[in-house]
């Protein structure tokens, strides 16, 4: 039997979602990766469709959530990843949810104004190169990057990202001052 992307995303995304759920509530943080490792440089795109890869960002902190408008925990914290950009945005800190969506840009920005969801640009991983770059697991998938381009902290699974503390371990992993 062939699995279609999709369905096997979706078995993943459960999968991590049950497993990370267990783990967050035991650590009740983000996993530090230790040691830090080198992000890939897997192409996506921008919602008007140019190419980039993540080292166009460095020198930059970033926060990359992987993401489906189908996966039913990332439609959960998406909002609050929404919050978290603008409370990050005064720290220097880029929050790029880039989408697996087959639809590309037409349909992230659908969902975008049907749940209200300003402040986050349109990202699109065509084909899942960038996920399966990184080697996630499921959906959603969660990285740190430092402003050296590696990888410093890891969120399998939903999250409320909207939380103070949360911003807080951000910033802390990332190396930068609470505010």
């Amino acid at each position: 039997m062939i699995l279609k992307r999709r369905e096997m995303l979706a078995g993943a995304t459960l999968a991590s979602v049950l497993l990370a759920g267990k783990r967050a509530a035991a650590l009740g943080q983000i996993m530090r990766l230790e040691p830090p490792r080198a992000a890939p440089d897997a192409a996506f795109t921008t919602g008007d469709g140019k190419s980039r890869i993540l080292a166009d960002y460095k020198g930059k902190s970033l926060l990359v959530n992987l993401w489906a408008t189908w996966c039913a925990p990332c439609v959960r914290e998406l909002p609050s990843l929404a919050a978290l950009a603008a409370t990050l945005g005064k720290d220097g800190i880029d929050v790029l949810p880039i989408s697996s969506d087959l639809g590309g840009a037409p349909t992230v920005e659908a969902f975008y104004r049907d749940h209200g969801i300003a402040g986050l640009p349109v990202l699109i991983d065509k084909d899942a190169a960038l996920t399966h770059a990184f080697g996630a697991r499921g959906l959603p998938t969660t990285y740190l990057i430092d402003p050296q381009g590696k990888i410093v902290g890891l969120e399998e699974g939903g999250m409320d990202w909207a939380r103070p503390e949360v911003a807080e371990a951000v910033r802390r992993l990332l190396g930068g001052a609470p505010s």
